[in-house]
């Protein structure tokens, strides 16, 4: 008689995105006009990466970006 195979089911939880494209990127800070993000690579204010015609941000670059350009509150 042929035994069972038992069957062991576990939660996988997904791997934080690493990457985004431009859209993605814009739905991600809350703005995606196309020359917004043109004026930031060529300024040299974030990396990007092309993979065919498609460009590809980092999302720790994403987040450096912001945290570069906070503004602290300012008490009176």
């Amino acid at each position: 008689m042929a035994k069972k195979k038992e069957v062991v089911l576990c939660k996988v939880e997904p791997l934080p995105k690493r990457w985004m494209t431009q859209e993605e990127a814009g739905v991600y800070l809350g703005f995606g006009e196309r020359t917004f993000w043109l004026k930031l690579r060529n300024q040299g204010e974030i990396a990007w990466s092309r993979l065919g015609k498609h460009i590809i941000y980092s999302v720790k670059q994403l987040d450096e970006l912001v945290e570069r350009h906070r503004e602290s509150v300012k008490r009176f």
